[in-house]
């Protein structure tokens, strides 16, 4: 009976470690198509933090106050507080979010 439980939990812990090792959904994979994961710690912070920064690829920065096309999975977007013009200019604009689309 010992080995029958010692084999469950063996069994029940390699399916978890290879469950784990499965590449990532094509969901997920579509939805960071532009690599918008890795810039995700810029959200919150200021936004003179993604001036100067080196993205391969299309990219934009607009203001959460204005309306964009979203239909380019892998464009890297950033939205800042109030217009672009201010995310320039204000030195209290934030990164609102960054996604792709």
């Amino acid at each position: 009976m010992k080995h029958h439980i010692r084999f469950t939990v063996a069994a029940l812990a390699a399916t978890t470690v290879l469950a784990a090792c499965q590449a990532k959904d094509p969901q997920t994979a579509l939805a960071d198509a532009c690599g918008a994961s890795q810039y995700q710690n810029l959200v919150g912070g200021p936004s003179r933090a993604a001036t100067g920064l080196d993205i391969a690829g299309d990219s934009r920065h607009y203001g959460s106050e204005e309306r964009v096309a979203t239909d380019t999975p892998t464009r890297l977007n950033f939205v800042h507080s109030g217009t672009a013009f201010e995310s320039v200019t204000d030195p209290k604009s934030t990164i609102v979010r960054v996604f792709c689309g």
